[in-house]
C-alpha cells in the first residue's frame, strides 16, 4: 500500500496494487466521505490488479463510505481488480468500477481456499489480466518472477498458465485404410496427475497419463488434458491420408448357348497415383476380360504407396429352367465372418461327376490351400486360417476353368 498526503487540505489518497484480501471481517474498506468537505477532507482509495474475495457480504461492506443511510463508492476506484460482489451498484459506481476494466462475482480459482492457500490455479480467469505498474518489483509474495507470461496476474501470486502441446506426431499417412498414425502430447505448467483423452467423431480413443497415442487411423482429433488441480486445456490436431481408393468394374452376366461371361474395368480412384490392376491376382492391364463363366473373381488395385483394395465381382447366371442335376455348381462356407484359428466347413452345392480342385487365396493373391475334391462326395475341408483377412475360395474343374467362388471374412 501507499499513500500520498497532499500539500494543500488533510486528504490522503491511499493505492493497494497487486493484493489479495480474504476474510477481513464484516467490513473490507472503510473511510469517510462528506460531500460538503470534499475539497478539504477526503480519502480516495484506488485499488489495482488486486482480489477482494469476501464472498459473503454485500458490496457496501466491502467499500464502505462511513454512512449507513446514505451508501455511496465516491472516491474509490477499482482498476483491474476482482470484487466478489455481484455488480458495482451504489451511487458513484460508474466512477469507482466502469473506468477500467474490472471482474465481478467471477469465481477466482484459490489453489485450496479452504487452508488458506490464496495462490491462484494455474487456469484461473485472473491469470495475466493485470495491468503494468511502474515499479511494481519483480518479484511476487512466492519470490516468483511477478511477470511470467507478458502481462500481470490479479493478486499477490503469479502462476503459469495450463497449456498443452504436441510433441512429436506421425500424422501423413500413406493410406486411408492405414491406423499407422502417433502423438505424443506433453503440458506446460501442469499440476500431476495429468490425464490426457483422445477423441475423434464422437469415438473416444483412450486416456493415458504419458500423452502417448499410437496405432490412430486418419481423422480429426480432440485432446482434452486435465491436470491434478482441475485445471483443462483442448488441443486440436489431424492424422491425415491420401482419399480412400474406390474401384468400378462392370460384369456381364453368362447366359448358356447365347453369351459368355465378360468383366470391363470402369475407373480406380483415389490413394496415390500411379495404379496397378489385379485380377485373381494376376497382373491385369484393364481391357475387358472376357469368356467367363458364372462367378466370383477378384479385382484388386494397388497405388504407389502400395494401398490395396480389392472387390468380388459377380459373373451371374440367366437360364432357363433346368433339371437339378444340370444345375451349376456352387459353394457354400461357415460360418462367416470366421475367428482365426478356427476351421471353416466348405460344402458343394452338388456332388461332381468329375475331378475338380478347390483352391484358397488371399485377398492379396497369395495361394494358400489346394485341394482336390473326391468325385460323388460332398466336401467339409480342414482348412483352417491363422490370420485375419479376406479369403477367396475358388472351385475349378479338371481342366483348370473356374466353377464357384466364395469369399471369406477372418477376423
Amino acid at each position: 500500500m501507499v499513500q500520498d498526503i497532499p500539500t494543500i487540505g488533510s486528504g490522503i489518497v491511499a493505492y493497494i496494487n497487486n493484493c489479495t484480501l480474504v476474510d477481513n471481517g464484516p467490513v473490507v474498506f472503510a473511510k469517510p466521505h462528506r460531500p460538503a468537505f470534499n475539497d478539504t477532507y477526503r480519502c480516495d482509495l484506488n485499488l489495482k490488479n488486486s482480489i477482494i474475495w469476501e464472498p459473503d457480504l454485500p458490496f457496501w461492506q466491502i467499500m464502505y463510505n462511513g454512512n449507513p443511510l446514505n451508501l455511496s463508492v465516491y472516491d474509490y476506484e477499482l482498476d483491474h481488480c476482482l470484487i466478489s460482489a455481484d455488480s458495482c451498484d451504489l451511487p458513484g459506481g460508474d466512477e469507482a468500477c466502469l473506468a477500467f476494466p474490472n471482474f465481478f462475482g467471477i469465481d477466482p480459482l484459490f489453489v485450496d481456499a479452504a487452508n488458506e492457500d490464496y495462490r491462484l490455479k494455474h487456469c484461473s480467469p485472473l491469470l495475466n489480466q493485470g495491468v503494468d505498474i511502474p515499479g511494481l518489483g519483480p518479484f511476487d509474495r512466492d519470490g516468483q518472477p511477478r511477470i511470467r507470461e507478458n502481462f500481470v496476474d490479479l493478486g499477490a501470486y503469479e502462476q503459469g498458465t495450463f497449456s498443452t502441446f504436441l510433441e512429436s506426431a506421425t500424422t501423413n499417412l500413406a493410406c486411408a485404410s492405414d491406423s499407422a498414425g502417433s502423438i505424443s502430447l506433453n503440458t506446460l505448467n501442469g499440476v500431476l496427475p495429468i490425464t490426457y483423452t483422445l477423441t475423434a467423431q464422437g469415438i473416444n480413443f483412450g486416456s493415458t497419463e504419458d500423452g502417448q497415442f499410437s496405432s490412430l487411423p486418419p481423422a480429426d482429433y480432440q485432446v482434452l488434458a486435465v491436470d491434478g488441480q482441475a485445471c483443462a486445456d483442448t488441443l486440436e490436431l489431424t492424422v491425415s491420408s491420401p482419399p480412400p481408393l474406390t474401384m468400378a468394374v462392370t460384369a456381364r452376366p453368362y447366359i448358356p448357348g447365347q453369351q459368355e461371361g465378360a468383366i470391363a474395368f470402369d475407373s480406380l480412384l483415389g490413394g496415390t497415383p500411379p495404379y496397378q490392376l489385379f485380377f485373381d491376382g494376376e497382373t491385369w492391364d484393364g481391357m475387358p476380360i472376357t469368356g467367363l463363366s458364372p462367378g466370383a473373381y477378384l479385382i484388386s488395385g494397388i497405388d504407389s504407396q502400395d494401398c490395396l483394395i480389392d472387390t468380388l465381382v459377380e459373373v451371374e447366371l440367366i437360364n432357363e429352367l433346368f433339371d437339378a442335376k444340370d444345375a451349376p455348381l456352387g459353394l457354400t462356407v461357415s460360418p462367416n465372418p470366421l475367428a482365426s484359428g478356427s476351421p471353416l466347413r466348405i460344402a458343394l452345392t452338388r456332388p461332381v461327376t468329375q475331378l475338380h480342385q478347390l483352391e484358397i487365396w488371399t485377398a492379396t493373391g497369395r495361394k494358400v490351400a489346394g485341394i482336390a475334391l473326391p468325385v460323388d462326395g460332398l466336401l467339409e475341408s480342414s482348412f483352417t486360417p491363422v490370420q485375419a483377412g479376406l479369403y477367396l475360395i475358388i472351385l475349378k474343374d479338371q481342366l483348370g476353368r473356374r466353377v464357384a467362388s466364395a469369399r471369406v471374412i477372418v477376423q
